[in-house]
């Protein structure tokens, strides 16, 4: 089978993973880039797609709106329906398949020994904290772009299904992110539905009907079924033992062990402007409101299982390079996070491990697989680095 790529972001490298031997990628596009190949094959320009022979394109993006504004463009090329796969698409098929498989449930419902500790949050935590280099055992459950409402679902499931695993749990780790952590609800963000969707919280929409990033027709048609044609396509090519998520204690795949932040990236990154999120520019006091409820019920919740757990709230640093090009608008928000957090310590105790200054992680490359994430061999150093306060 022949596949042209659609998109060169990282993402692309994870839906390459899943491919099968069967399938060939002859060539890649994307609608901004002016090139003459792409990663060792040759790179079309939308339009040139006509006059080539292929069987599928796959558009490897990760936002869902963008997602679908590439399908439209690419029908109106006169590019057949069935041929396009859209990445939305491919994170229903990989939910599918793990819903008898729910992550936690794995972990836990054949684990003999109680757990001692768990970590809760999001990519920062899921990607840099691995757990069997702490000293007790203890359980990663943190899910890449978690926000403070979906951890107190996770916490909530595993207390109401597994209460007796929990019953001698000794501390709980908090993925804190960043300072704009409270100011975050990716209920309302553009990845929504990638989120919501791929971890299998739908459910659990929060505060999607608010989102203006999604019309009414779009969500009917994000959240429609898979066809039985499109299943048997995914089927035919795209690798299913790859698609189940990793122990929970172990995040990386073997194929990822290795990845180390590419030189060129940080180049870019050093000659580009600034470009702030929407969630360092504004502030959403509302979220903030709710996230501050929301946090103090993370925290009941916690001590409700035991008064003598210690909870920890962990920041992880990004590669020096971008934290200190942050620090500026960053400045602001980290006086907003620990103003909430001492008014919050006022009634439930807690203890902040703030690493985002801590040079010996931070200014080392090889430690991280792209400017904001730890790779395997850094989360390994910074796991022991912060066993080391746990203790």
């Amino acid at each position: 089978m022949k596949c042209i790529i659609y998109g060169l972001s990282t993402c692309r490298q994870q839906v390459e993973l899943y491919l099968k031997d069967s399938v060939t990628i002859v060539g890649y596009s994307d609608s901004f880039s002016n090139l003459e190949s792409y990663n060792g094959k040759k790179f079309y320009k939308p339009n040139e797609l006509l006059n080539l022979e292929f069987d599928k394109i796959i558009i490897a993006i990760n936002k869902v709106v963008d997602c679908v504004e590439v399908e439209q463009n690419l029908r109106k090329l006169g590019i057949n329906n069935d041929k396009i796969i859209s990445l939305y698409k491919f994170l229903k098929y990989i939910y599918k398949l793990k819903n008898n498989d729910n992550l936690i449930d794995t972990a836990l419902a054949n684990e003999k020994s109680k757990l001692e500790g768990m970590v809760l949050g999001l990519s920062y935590g899921c990607m840099g904290i691995v757990p069997k280099y702490l000293d007790l055992s203890c359980y990663n459950f943190s899910r890449g772009s978690q926000d403070l409402y979906y951890s107190l679902i996770q916490l909530k499931y595993i207390k109401n299904k597994y209460k007796h695993k929990i019953s001698d749990l000794k501390y709980v780790i908090l993925d804190m992110y960043t300072y704009t952590y409270f100011n975050y609800d990716v209920s309302l963000s553009k990845n929504a539905f990638d989120f919501i969707y791929y971890n299998g919280f739908e459910k659990y929409p929060h505060n999607l009907k608010k989102n203006i990033n999604y019309s009414n027709e779009l969500i009917e048609k994000i959240t429609s079924k898979l066809t039985k044609q499109e299943e048997i396509t995914f089927d035919s090519i795209f690798k299913k033992e790859y698609i189940v998520r990793k122990d929970i204690r172990y995040y990386f795949n073997k194929e990822e062990i290795n990845n180390v932040l590419d030189e060129e990236e940080i180049k870019r990154y050093s000659i580009n402007s600034l470009g702030y999120s929407s969630i360092q520019k504004n502030i959403y006091t509302k979220t903030e409101r709710e996230n501050i409820e929301i946090f103090e019920n993370i925290l009941k919740e916690i001590l409700d299982i035991d008064l003598n757990i210690k909870i920890y709230l962990v920041l992880i640093p990004r590669y020096k390079l971008k934290e200190d090009k942050m620090e500026q608008v960053e400045l602001k928000w980290k006086y907003r996070f620990y103003n909430i957090l001492n008014q919050t310590s006022k009634k439930y105790e807690f203890e902040i491990l703030d690493f985002k200054n801590n040079q010996e992680i931070s200014n080392i490359r090889e430690n991280y697989s792209d400017l904001e994430h730890l790779n395997y061999n850094g989360a390994i150093k910074f796991t022991k680095l912060l066993s080391l306060y746990i203790k």
